[in-house]
């Protein structure tokens, strides 16, 4: 990949991280907790996946992402430890959301996860910027 194109892969996984990120709260407005954890967790998926565009790294699976994004940038001093454990945490309730029985997200639940999501995206926003790529 050139990195005119990481450049531009990097600008449209941001872009889809606040799309994503929107939705959660519209979802969260219509009162399906559940779906709006799944969307969340997405929005973390995708601000991690550019951050890991920088480095040249592309994952194949979710396990992958979290593998590459702790050993490139967070046991490299680039991310802090709290951003691996949200995005471990999001992809737990994302799973609970989806395939448990009933309703697996409260309110409460989902604003938890809310904030440890803008959290998490307002730190990649922030590597993003400070290395001139948004």
């Amino acid at each position: 990949m050139t990195a005119e194109h990481r450049r531009e892969n990097v600008r449209l996984e941001v872009e889809k991280s606040r799309r994503t990120r929107t939705t959660a709260d519209r979802t969260a407005g219509d009162g399906d907790y559940d779906a709006a954890v799944n969307r969340l967790y997405y929005a973390a998926f995708h601000a991690a996946r550019a951050v890991c565009l920088t480095g040249g790294l592309e994952a194949k699976s979710h396990r992958g992402l979290k593998h590459l994004l702790a050993l490139h940038f967070v046991h490299a001093g680039l991310l802090p430890d709290w951003a691996q454990t949200v995005l471990s945490r999001l992809e737990t309730e994302r799973d609970l959301a989806d395939y448990a029985l009933g309703e697996a997200t409260s309110r409460e639940g989902f604003e938890l996860r809310r904030e440890e999501t803008d959290r998490f995206l307002a730190e990649v926003e922030g590597f993003l910027s400070k290395g001139g790529w948004i």
